[in-house]
């Protein structure tokens, strides 16, 4: 397995997300991707939809999910004032991956029922890990 973290603090999201994927690609060198998780604050929330597309075009991912936060954490710190993108990358040999949403209407039943929640989250059962990108304003 291999994991690698990418970031930009550019100002405007087009060059934040093409260097973070530039240097994502060199950290994880030749090969496929896996799974790319991206991570940005408000500044660059307009442009989510620009964001997973340039991903998903210069990365080609497995599965690639995306969140917004205020504080962004790269390897080597958090970025809690302006802009901030980052790319977390993984090489994952014989691991599958299986993304599910569920609807915040759904999380209240779903986190004290197994069963409603296995309803919702379709292949989940019997997995070794299950990452949750949650809305905290919500949740």
């Amino acid at each position: 397995m291999l994991w690698a973290e990418a970031h930009s603090t550019a100002e405007d999201t087009a060059p934040a997300v093409a260097e973070a994927c530039t240097r994502l690609r060199v950290a994880m060198g030749e090969g496929p991707i896996d799974l790319v998780l991206a991570f940005f604050n408000a500044r660059h929330v307009p442009a989510a939809e620009d964001i997973a597309a340039t991903v998903k075009a210069a990365l080609s991912p497995g599965c690639f999910a995306a969140a917004s936060g205020v504080g962004i954490v790269t390897t080597e710190h958090e970025i809690e004032f302006g802009p901030a993108l980052v790319l977390l990358g993984a090489r994952l040999p014989g691991v599958e991956i299986r993304p599910f949403v569920m609807a915040s209407s759904a999380w209240g039943e779903a986190m004290t029922d197994a069963q409603e929640f296995a309803r919702h989250t379709p292949g989940v059962e019997g997995a070794e890990l299950v990452i949750v990108l949650a809305d905290p304003f919500t949740l």
